[in-house]
């Protein structure tokens, strides 16, 4: 009777071990896979990282080009007028200052100096039209950069009572800087203001 006993005891504490020993063998498996789990998962981690680093370079280098691309895609336009009716006794070689702003989109019009600045590079349009007074000889130069690039003439003869329209464009190529003004040629000129004699500008292509 003991002996039966026994049996069934030691039979019943060899199938505990044996399922003890199965349990720990596929808590071991379950270890292993997680292991490789989380190597896969540093090296994507690390993967993402390294693509994370490159859009921050690119978003950085995005940043810096904005406000290139802006500017040159920003207008440059400008007129300007005298606002008075009558300028008389420009001398020989003055610039001449167009007072009246009409528009000036870029800011490259001084209206304090008559210059404009090329606030970007590339090509621009310049116009220059004139009314001369009577009985006067007019001569009105385009300058860049100092040098004469073109001349509106006017002349109505000693016997007219009536001015004379001047009128010259050109197209030049510009660099950030460069200056475009108005200057008179002969001594003692005189001119009609306002709408009759306007300078302009317009930036074509940058």
């Amino acid at each position: 009777m003991y002996g039966i006993i026994l049996y069934t005891v030691m039979s019943v504490i060899l199938w505990m071990n044996m399922d003890c020993a199965s349990t720990l063998i596929v808590t071991d498996d379950h270890f292993t896979e997680l292991e490789t789990n989380i190597q896969a998962l540093k090296q994507k981690t690390s993967a993402l990282e390294d693509t994370n680093t490159v859009l921050r370079q690119e978003i950085i280098e995005l940043k810096r080009k904005i406000p290139v691309l802006q500017g040159k895609h920003r207008p440059v336009v400008f007129t300007a007028q005298f606002s008075q009716a009558s300028v008389d006794n420009i001398a020989q070689r003055d610039t001449l200052r167009f007072d009246n702003v009409r528009i000036n989109l870029g800011n490259g019009y001084n209206p304090g100096s008559g210059v404009f600045r090329a606030p970007l590079s590339g090509v621009y349009q310049f116009l220059l039209q004139t009314v001369s007074k009577p009985r006067q000889f007019l001569a009105l130069e385009i300058l860049r950069q100092g040098v004469v690039v073109s001349e509106a003439f006017t002349y109505q003869g000693v016997d007219s009572d009536w001015g004379d329209i001047g009128f010259c464009a050109v197209i030049l190529s510009l660099d950030i800087g460069d200056d475009v003004y108005i200057r008179n040629r002969l001594d003692n000129g005189g001119l009609y203001g306002l709408h009759w004699t306007q300078f302009s500008g317009v930036l074509l292509s940058s």
